[in-house]
């Protein structure tokens, strides 16, 4: 078996731990072989190997769990409705109710990369859903924290908004807001 000398410390390597013998080659073209069986060459030679140090490996299991570790980040969200206010009142020439929101989102990580907590806080930010809630029911909304509800009725209401994850876990609610709609009442005589 003829081995080019690109392959030699490899093979050297190798050897150490088969404990096999090495020999040096050299043909009549001065092409150099290394081998672990003697052969016919115009000159050969027993290479003696010195004892080489190991390292152990790594255990990639271990280095993970720190990985994750490093990496970890603890968020907390505030959500809150900014519009209406709370006690508000809709009088009779608005006609819709708009909610609008805000999310503080912030981030703790133990990451070592600077920028670490506000990529983690924006990330957070970009992939929640906020729902709002009117009387307790979900209305359309942007999914982004605002929404416009038509023609809403007169009377006393509670607007509530919530912040959904990707997996839908809620991760955050505002308080409910409570705010009254004024409308005329119209009486037909009789």
């Amino acid at each position: 078996m003829k081995i080019s000398a690109t392959y030699a410390a490899a093979l050297l390597l190798c050897s150490l731990s088969c404990h096999a013998q090495i020999y040096k080659t050299t043909d009549k073209n001065g092409n150099v072989s290394y081998t672990d069986t003697p052969n016919d060459g115009i000159t050969k030679e027993k290479i003696e190997l010195a004892p080489v140090n190991t390292t152990p490996g790594l255990d990639l299991k271990a280095v993970a769990t720190k990985k994750r570790q490093v990496d970890s980040t603890n968020i907390e969200y505030k959500l809150t409705i900014t519009k209406p206010a709370e006690g508000s009142h809709l009088m009779a020439d608005q006609r819709d109710l708009v909610v609008t929101t805000d999310l503080e989102v912030a981030a703790q990580t133990t990451s070592i990369e600077p920028g670490a907590t506000l990529a983690a806080a924006n990330e957070a930010r970009a992939n929640g859903k906020i729902e709002i809630l009117l009387n307790g029911k979900v209305i359309p909304s942007d999914g982004k924290g605002s929404a416009t509800f038509k023609e809403i009725y007169r009377g006393e209401h509670t607007v509530e908004a919530q912040l959904r994850g990707l997996n839908g876990k809620i991760l955050s609610q505002s308080a409910p807001t409570t705010f009254f709609v004024h409308r005329p009442i119209i009486r037909r005589p009789k």
